[in-house]
């Protein structure tokens, strides 16, 4: 079968990526730290097997610390101790990060808000004005418990899988951390406040400071050297916070004209973190909005990176890691169509991939939000039911299928969880009728294929991979799209 599958491979000359070996980032969302131990061990296989590299677990302060709720800090509580903390507090964390290791996956871990009521300079907010020094305390707890020299991994109790939890006998310390991102959308009120004081942008100010008593914090639990992102902006500013590239030159004391503002000691970081969602608009396409940094125009926060390095404002040139993204479907009140919503992503993936400055492509949400929640979003690969989209087949095999001319088509596929060459076929489709093979190829050594066709109309493409392992890989057939390519 495979053989015959095979024969008509063709020499297809393997695609220069821009960006390299660029990696995959998922985001099951927080959730994944609440729910039981069953549904965290099947988040993390179903994360494994479609070819996620890192795992991003975004850290609630809050959830996290001690008597959240009151004005002032516990009394000889230090919280730079992570023994000090509440029974059971780092428990989802411990086997979420245990279960990436084994599985072979890495962990971004982003110690953020909501923060605890006596972390902040009011003492009754979970997001305005973080104490830089309390932050720091609790970014050097995490370290030394992510440290992998501390204490024993994760608690065993009965019925807990090996994957999460050791063996009884088994008395390894934690599994360490290496890689980290300080806060979430510091650019948004949701996350940090006050975004302005007397008129003037305040929030680049203050999340400046946190992000060096961030890393002091990390430095202190002996992760000097770990990779270490900075910003995880939101795509805009919205009503009330600051737009990503006005927050990136406040951060990095830039004026209006990105020259420098006022003396600044130059910042050093592992890479610049951005969630450019498009939302209502497709990512291939601009948004109205000129204000709003998505895929289409992630260009002009890879100049300012370049004109922060220029102007010393950075000790490197920072890439960009997109560490957030997805594109809605419905029922969400600005969705796309469950098609759409695949086809639309696979556009993003290829935006990303030309790009020479952005090291990683990320996907928020396995599944959809709970309707019932307070924002609710719909980027998933399942619904919130757990049943699949069609994007949960095209995510470990992305097909884009571009129209390049009146008669023809560039596609451009990516086998996600190859970890290698493969082979990858590419079939067509009309309605009612059965799949016509087109052409096979075979991959590049980070699982990408891209080639030419003739286009027709009514027509509908997918691929199939065969895998080393022995697993295939079926996308769902998608129609073709056009849009134009940002310079």
């Amino acid at each position: 079968m495979a053989s015959a599958l095979f024969a008509g491979i063709a020499s297809t000359p393997a695609p220069a990526s821009a960006s390299g070996d660029e990696e995959t980032i998922f985001d099951p969302g927080t959730a994944i730290l609440a729910e039981g131990v069953d549904a965290r061990v099947r988040d993390l296989l179903e994360m494994n097997a479609i070819g996620a590299d890192v795992v991003r677990v975004v850290v609630p302060w809050r959830s996290i610390a001690p008597t959240p709720n009151a004005h002032n800090r516990p009394q000889d509580f230090d919280a730079s101790d992570p023994a000090d903390y509440p029974d059971g507090a780092f428990a989802g964390l411990d086997q979420t990060v245990r279960g990436a290791r084994v599985l072979g996956m890495g962990v971004l871990m982003t110690p953020s808000a909501p923060i605890p009521d006596w972390a902040g300079a009011t003492g009754n907010s979970t997001v305005d004005e973080p104490i830089p020094s309390e932050y720091q305390a609790f970014v050097e707890a995490l370290g030394r418990r992510y440290s992998g020299s501390y204490g024993r991994d994760a608690t065993h109790f009965p019925g807990c899988p090996l994957l999460l939890c050791p063996s009884p006998s088994d008395h390894s310390p934690i599994p360490r951390v290496n890689r980290w991102a300080m806060w979430n959308e510091p650019n948004i009120g949701v996350f940090l406040g006050p975004q302005f004081k007397n008129g003037h942008p305040y929030s680049p100010i203050l999340y400046r400071r946190l992000y060096l008593a961030g890393r002091d914090g990390l430095a202190d639990s002996g992760h000097r050297s770990d990779q270490v992102l900075i910003g995880e902006t939101a795509t805009s500013g919205g009503r009330t916070g600051i737009n990503p590239l006005d927050f990136a030159r406040g951060l990095f004391c830039m004026d209006s004209r990105f020259g420098p503002d006022h003396p600044c000691d130059p910042l050093q970081a592992s890479g610049f973190a951005h969630h450019p969602y498009g939302y209502s608009t497709p990512p291939q396409l601009l948004s109205p909005n000129r204000n709003l940094i998505d895929l289409a125009n992630l260009s002009r926060l890879n100049r300012l990176m370049a004109r922060a390095y220029e102007v010393g404002a950075t000790s490197s040139m920072l890439d960009v890691y997109i560490t957030e993204f997805g594109v809605l479907s419905r029922p969400h009140p600005v969705g796309f169509s469950p098609i759409r919503q695949a086809t639309d992503m696979a556009a993003a993936e290829y935006l990303a991939w030309r790009n020479p400055d952005v090291a990683a492509f990320g996907q928020y949400l396995l599944r959809d939000d709970p309707p019932q929640n307070a924002i609710v979003f719909t980027s998933g690969l399942r619904y919130a039911d757990n049943s699949p989209k069609p994007l949960r087949r095209s995510f470990p095999l992305t097909l884009l299928v571009r129209r390049i001319s009146r008669g023809s088509v560039h596609l451009w596929g990516h086998a996600r969880p190859a970890g290698g060459r493969v082979h990858a076929s590419v079939w067509i489709k009309r309605t009612g009728r059965s799949p016509v093979f087109l052409r096979a190829v075979r991959t590049d050594s980070q699982g990408y294929f891209e080639f030419d066709a003739p286009f027709r109309r009514g027509l509908r493409w997918g691929a199939r991979s065969l895998l080393d392992d022995g697993r295939t890989l079926q996308g769902p057939f998608l129609p073709s799209i056009r849009f134009r390519l940002p310079h």
